[in-house]
């Protein structure tokens, strides 16, 4: 979970990330080679030429690829707010878009240009945005999937909850208790926005946090466990076995 940016961010390089999630609309166009990418536990191989998409919310990564290089760019929230009233109350059928990106990329090259001036033009970076969010409604097919503004909405309070309690005891019932649901409608709820279930989300959130206070305070296991909410270093080592090429 990495919250939300209220600036836009755009990166070109041969690019790898650990699974994360966040508010913004993240899209990664591969410019060259082939780019291994995972959105929501589903694998992809990018051709050059070809970009995917991740809305808010959509856990994707990326895997280091020899011989290629792709450009990041992340949407500020501030700005999608027509596309998403374009998708209305459904989700993507697919996050690739695999042909006639040639306009999408020269938005893109046009941004960069923006970006590496030493005082971009506001205007012209929010409507180039615009612009590759509209050329990427227009490529995306739909399908029936809830309301995605309210579903964005709700999952950013349970994101924030979790991130600000996962040391204590924290589990499905307590957060359905918490935001006033039944705990199997709450995991219905979110299974059906996530390819995993609310205590695997909370333990791959534990163990970030975990591997990241071991390296900062060159403790044990036991401690780095212990101190970051999971109850036993046995329960470390079960979710860490599972998820250990997640994190």
């Amino acid at each position: 979970w990495s919250g939300q940016t209220n600036d836009f961010y755009l990166v070109s390089g041969n690019l790898s990330c650990s699974p994360h999630l966040h508010k913004n609309i993240e899209i990664i166009y591969n410019l060259f080679g082939e780019k291994n990418i995972v959105i929501n536990s589903k694998p992809f191989t990018l051709a050059a030429g070809q970009l995917a998409v991740s809305l808010a919310y959509d856990i994707h990564q990326y895997s280091f690829s020899e011989n290629s290089v792709q450009l990041v760019l992340i949407i500020p929230d501030a700005y999608a707010s027509a596309f998403y009233s374009f998708m209305g109350k459904n989700k993507l059928s697919d996050n690739i878009i695999t042909d006639g990106n040639k306009k999408i990329m020269f938005y893109l090259e046009k941004l960069k240009e923006e970006k590496e001036k030493s005082t971009p033009n506001a205007l012209i970076t929010e409507g180039l945005m615009k612009c590759i969010l509209g050329e990427i409604a227009g490529k995306i097919e739909l399908k029936e999937g809830g309301n995605i503004q309210e579903t964005k909405n709700f999952m950013q309070q349970v994101f924030e909850y979790i991130e600000a309690n996962y040391k204590k005891p924290i589990a499905l019932e307590s957060i359905a208790t918490h935001f006033g649901y039944n705990k199997f409608y709450f995991s219905r709820l979110f299974n059906s926005s996530f390819s995993i279930n609310i205590n695997e989300y909370i333990a791959i959130i534990r163990l970030s946090h975990a591997m990241d206070y071991m390296k900062k305070n060159k403790c044990t296991v036991t401690a780095a466990a212990l101190d970051n909410g999971f109850g036993s270093v046995k329960t470390f080592y079960k979710y860490y076995k599972k998820f250990k090429n997640d994190i």
